[in-house]
């Protein structure tokens, strides 16, 4: 065990399952309560050091090369603005609303690459199987990819917000289906190749290959990036923040939350 301690996580991963099937083997028997103990301690002791070490993690090499600050992501919709006012062009029309979806709003934290399988809807279907906008009197979003299988399902946009007023224009001048979004070159969804590709070209106006994972690494991770500024509330946001994203509160430590070279 000390020796594998020392290993790649790809070979502590497979020890760890190798002790928790001899636990389960030893809680059969009483004659081995000692071993038990002793096996049990270990597996508390790489659970423990696992997840200390990825709540500590650092960016990768790529990471660090394609990182860029949330405020200079913020300003990405304005270029797409500018772009489509000075063209008015379906191309920067699309890529002025995704850029938007993504960074345009903090009630709307970036998300998975979800808007490529969204329907429209005038009244509500009230459906679990897949993501939908409801454009009625009230106007919202139904994000049912919740991984955590709980979180902020719906998300209400505001009569005054830039994200309606650019879904509206786009809806009316380009989009009469029932899909959220149709690829500019063909008119029909999006496969997730093309929304992948998609996202990572508007963004490269920041001169970096951003795609919605890293967006969503960047914002969680400038979120949290000061610990004492929060005065004892970072669970709170933690938990808050983990509900509008659609994931839980390990996940968003464990894999999006970085933090810069030492």
């Amino acid at each position: 065990i000390t020796a594998l301690n020392k290993e790649k996580d790809s070979v502590k991963n497979n020890m760890l399952s190798v002790i928790l099937v001899v636990l389960f083997e030893l809680e059969q028997d009483p004659n081995y309560e000692d071993i038990y103990k002793f096996y049990n301690g270990e597996k508390k002791q790489m659970i423990d050091k696992y997840y200390a070490e990825k709540a500590n993690q650092m960016k990768n090499v790529k990471e660090e090369v394609n990182w860029e600050t949330l405020a200079e992501l913020k300003k990405v919709p304005d270029y797409w603005r500018r772009k489509y006012e000075k063209t008015p062009i379906k191309q920067y029309l699309f890529n002025w609303l995704v850029a938007l979806l993504y960074v345009g709003a903090k009630y709307l934290p970036p998300r998975r690459n979800v808007y490529m399988t969204m329907k429209y809807f005038k009244e509500d279907p009230n459906k679990t199987t897949f993501n939908y906008f409801v454009d009625g009197k009230v106007k919202y979003f139904v994000f049912n990819d919740t991984k955590s299988g709980s979180g902020d399902k719906i998300v209400k946009l505001p009569k005054n917000s830039r994200i309606l007023k650019v879904l509206e224009e786009y809806k009316r001048k380009y989009n009469n289906t029932q899909w959220f979004l149709l690829y500019p070159a063909t008119d029909k969804p999006l496969t997730t190749d093309q929304m992948t590709k998609s996202v990572q070209d508007i963004f490269k106006v920041t001169g970096k290959n951003i795609g919605s994972t890293m967006l969503r690494k960047i914002f969680i991770s400038t979120e949290f990036n000061d610990f004492e500024k929060m005065k004892g509330k970072e669970q709170k946001r933690r938990e808050t923040l983990a509900n509008k994203m659609g994931h839980t509160t390990m996940v968003q430590r464990l894999y999006y939350e970085k933090k810069g070279k030492k």
